[in-house]
Formats: structure tokens, sequence, C-alpha cells
């Protein structure tokens, strides 16, 4: 089963006038969609979920709360992923750009929220 996620872009000004606007689909076999709810104090909670840089075709991250994602091992992590609440991270391959914040691929995640709140994340893959 083919899985396609279309993302659509439209920057604006503060005054209301359109910038630019694009729009792409990324289609890849296989998606992962992680949506959790954290109480507050929530330290190194592990999060199951596997995926390798080659196989990522696209990526959604978004906490209602400041949350940090390390990688792999919470001692000594392949990366950490400061999320601000409520910005949401977007991410195509066809973008041509490197993931953000991941450069090794993940094994597991732990999750730390000084405040309850939710995390989405969503990974499209082959």
């Amino acid at each position: 089963m083919a899985y396609t996620w279309t993302f659509n872009l439209t920057q604006t000004s503060d005054i209301g006038a359109q910038l630019s606007k694009a729009s792409w689909p990324q289609v890849a076999g296989q998606e992962i969609n992680i949506n959790l709810q954290f109480p507050s104090s929530t330290v190194n909670q592990l999060v199951p979920v596997v995926f390798t840089i080659a196989s990522l075709q696209g990526l959604m991250m978004v906490a209602s709360q400041p949350m940090t994602i390390l990688t792999n091992d919470f001692t000594t992590p392949g990366n950490t992923i400061s999320l601000a609440a409520n910005v949401p991270i977007f991410w195509g391959k066809d973008q041509g750009i490197p993931v953000p914040g991941f450069t090794v691929d993940v094994t597991q995640m732990y999750v730390t929220s000084a405040l309850a709140g939710r995390l989405q994340f969503k990974v499209l893959k082959n």
C-alpha cells in the first residue's frame, strides 16, 4: 500500500499579502503515527519507533508544550531535538534539504517535558 502526503506551504506578510505558495506530494510505502499525551515532569519516557535516515520520505513533529526528544540512548543520544510549543516541523524528501534534527538512524526515542502536553510525530518511510 502506498501512502501519500501532500505538503502545502503558503508564505504571507504581516499585511496579508501572499508572498509565495508551493505544494508537492510525497509518496512512500509505510507511515508511522505517534500521538501521545505526557504528564508534567516527564523525564526520558521511552517511545518505541524505528526508522533509518535513508528510508525517510517525510516527517512531521509538533508538541503542545516545549519538549526534548533524545534518540537511541538518553545518556549518549544520537540526536537531541528541542521542540517549541505549537511550532511544527515538516519535512519532505523532495525539498532537497537534510532531515531537520535527525542525522543518525533511530532505534527509539526518549521524551522529556516539564509540562503536561501532547506529542504528534509522524514518519513517511520506505
